[in-house]
């Protein structure tokens, strides 16, 4: 009879203690890890140094100026500003506001600014205000506000010529 030797492999399964398990789990850490650093964009939502929490009122001929958009514009040289922190507030039934930056967080980054006001159509059954274009336009608006660290209340009185306020039901 012949003999045949047979050899064993000496093959065996990786222990999860050894050199190349530990290899393999540090790789894929840090391709998981740098997937993680957004490739170096910065992040959609940066917060300013400061922003500042104002409120206020509107009122068109002591009335309060109801649903209307309230936009505050930087100033440049007189100007508006092709760039710089806007901020943003609606006005509710009794013409009060709060500021938001463009990125939606409460508040305002201090500086100079122009103010433009945008009535919106009220809910059916409600008075439309007709505000006087002036007040409407970057160009026009006579509206200008300085807000500072420590404000924390604008309240804006505007007035229309005769002609030009209706109520209609």
């Amino acid at each position: 009879m012949i003999q045949t030797s047979t050899t064993i492999s000496s093959w065996r399964p990786l222990s999860r203690s050894s050199t190349w398990w530990r290899i393999r789990r540090l790789v894929v850490a840090a391709a998981c890890f740098s997937g993680c650093l957004g490739c170096g964009q910065p992040p959609i939502h940066t917060t300013p140094a400061i922003l500042v929490q104002v409120a206020g009122r509107v009122t068109l001929d002591n009335q309060p100026l109801k649903r209307a958009s309230v936009l505050f514009l930087p100033i440049e040289s007189g100007s508006p500003a092709e760039s710089g922190s806007r901020a943003r507030g609606m006005t509710d039934a009794f013409g009060e506001f709060r500021l938001q930056d463009e990125s939606e967080l409460a508040g305002i980054v201090p500086g100079e600014y122009l103010i433009v006001f945008q009535p919106l159509p009220l809910l059916a059954g409600g008075a439309t205000q007709t505000l006087d274009n002036d007040y409407q336009s970057p160009e026009t608006t006579p509206v200008h506000a300085t807000v500072s660290a420590d404000t924390e209340r604008l309240d804006f009185q505007l007035t229309n010529p005769a002609s030009a306020f209706r109520i209609e039901i």
